[in-house]
């Protein structure tokens, strides 16, 4: 038994020195990423030591009355929460999971599979979101005296873990879901989804809505959902609740259980599926967008990517994810009476989906070569891949801005949200179609887990998407300030002005981004092949 025991411990060791000597080659062969990855730490390290520092204050200002226990059971509950919904959404829509022990890879060899899941979670305790994670953790007993301390870190441990394991878990469903071609395990998938997220979130809130306090019984009724019981548990012996102290530890429990449970079984499927995903045969003269599309080169470009948006699970993720935004937004401000959010839902999407695609070439490939080769001019390439994206979010956006304002009652709102909309979305367009012919990340290759990832790739993502967003918004000031001042002072005729304002600055911007990602992917065509080939995951 001893033996077996050694053997397991072996095991997982061999898989740790393999994954970090994996990241420290990849460290080695790219400088950026290297760069990247200690500008990510540093920025993650000044959050979390703030949040420790929050901590501290909150355990020591405001003593022991009922009043400041409740503030400071509220914050945890709302921090614990709003930290595991982060691991399980955030990957999915920036650089995707650390994918170096992925079952698929590791599938010939004679590994169990719970010696895999340990493996895994190991190596999500130890790169840097999870060492921070833990400290944040831990920082929490902080807050508390007594014996809620003891209980406090206690709790981290069970905490933390699901953090870990719900992100290995929903991109283990998510990708499942994006390519099976099963409608059962698809409709599995969605709901688990409401099971774990959605369900019990929307009930705490309807049921916390009906307090003296709507806000306060919110926060105090998502204390007892899945992801947040296990951190209401040290408040709760603050305040005198031991007996629902340990009901909150076992349920939390209980939900790690659940979670090890469902993920092991993601494993145990995935890693019957190795390989890469095989295409699908096409009848003859079938087209698809070819066939509505103009016949050249852009047009060939926007209908190929288009056929990506909907066949290729790297783009389709987006299509899975983004959508929550709006939802989430025009949910919430309906529910707490806050018409802002509806209102401001259209121009935020309207730049979210081009933001998902500021590295676009970077999922071409190798196949990028066919490019260089036709030879495609670079502004067609521009002008292509922009079209396939405004084909979807253009309408969505106008449908989501139409909702939206139907929601809260503001429809008159309609011209001046369109108008910024434009702005920002034409906006974000021009911007991508330069930043993309000059980023180049690492992503997963085709038919492989859309929600791989490398070390770097993810402060890659992170800091190019603050970079297009901070640009996207300077572009669009004067459309976004006179659309402002239309909604403030309810002004319809500054809110039309805002529309043709929106309308023509947002096509001048697309078409000197057009005009300038053109010219570089001219000159720097081979350089990006190159830095292709050396790229994905």
């Amino acid at each position: 038994m001893a033996a077996g025991e050694l053997s397991e411990r072996a095991a997982i060791a061999l898989l740790l020195r393999l994954r970090f000597r994996v990241l420290l080659n990849t460290l080695r062969r790219n400088v950026l990423q290297l760069v990247l990855v200690i500008l990510g730490g540093a920025q993650g390290a000044i959050v979390t030591a703030l949040a420790i520092v929050g901590l501290v204050l909150l355990g020591l200002l405001g003593g022991d009355d009922p009043g400041a226990l409740q503030v400071r059971q509220r914050t945890v509950v709302t921090g614990g929460l709003v930290l595991t919904l982060g691991w399980m959404i955030v990957p999915l829509i920036t650089s995707g999971v650390e994918n170096t022990l992925d079952p698929r890879r590791l599938a010939r060899f004679p590994i169990r599979v719970g010696t895999l899941l340990g493996a895994q979670v190991l190596v999500g305790l130890t790169w840097i979101p999870g060492a921070l994670t833990v400290l944040a953790a831990l920082a929490t007993a902080a807050v508390w005296r007594g014996p809620a301390i003891a209980v406090a870190v206690l709790c981290a441990v069970p905490g933390v873990l699901i953090c870990v394991v719900g992100s290995r878990l929903a991109a283990s469903l998510t990708t499942a879901a994006i390519a099976s071609r099963r409608a059962g395990l698809r409709a599995g998938v969605i709901a688990a989804a409401l099971a774990v997220l959605v369900l019990p979130i929307a009930v705490a809130v309807l049921v916390g809505l009906r307090a003296a306090e709507p806000v306060g019984g919110v926060v105090d009724a998502l204390a007892w959902t899945p992801l947040a019981v296990v951190w209401s548990a040290a408040g709760l012996v603050a305040t005198g609740y031991p007996l629902a102290a340990l009901g909150a530890v076992a349920l939390g429990v209980l939900v790690l259980a659940a979670l090890v449970i469902a993920w092991r079984a993601s494993v145990l499927a995935v890693a019957r599926t190795t390989g890469d995903a095989g295409g699908r045969a096409v009848a003859a003269g079938r087209l698809g967008a070819l066939r509505w599309m103009p016949a050249n080169p852009a047009g060939a470009i926007a209908a190929r990517s288009l056929t990506y948006w909907f066949r290729d699970t790297r783009y389709a993720r987006q299509l899975v994810v983004v959508p929550l935004l709006p939802v989430l937004l025009i949910f919430w401000a309906r529910l707490i009476d806050q018409p802002g959010l509806g209102i401001a839902v259209a121009p935020l999407v309207a730049g979210l989906l081009p933001l998902t695609m500021f590295s676009a070439i970077s999922y071409d490939g190798t196949a990028f070569a066919g490019h260089l080769m036709a030879p495609v001019p670079g502004w067609a390439d521009r002008v292509g891949r922009a079209a396939a994206i405004g084909v979807i979010a253009g309408p969505a956006t106008v449908a989501i801005a139409v909702i939206g304002l139907v929601v809260v009652g503001r429809l008159d709102l309609l011209p001046p949200i369109l108008g910024m909309s434009a702005a920002v979305l034409l906006g974000a367009l021009g911007v991508i179609s330069v930043s993309s012919a000059l980023v180049v990340v690492p992503v997963p290759r085709t038919g492989r887990n859309p929600f791989a990832g490398s070390a770097g790739a993810g402060m890659t993502s992170v800091i190019g998407s603050y970079a297009v967003t901070g640009i996207t918004a300077l572009v669009g000031i004067p459309t976004i300030v006179p659309g402002v001042l239309a909604i403030v002072f309810d002004r319809p005729a500054l809110g039309w002005a805002t529309l043709v304002v929106g309308l023509v600055e947002g096509a001048i911007v697309l078409a000197i981004g057009v005009r300038v990602g053109g010219r570089l992917l001219d000159r720097r065509g081979p350089e990006i092949l190159q830095r292709l080939r050396s790229t994905g995951v």
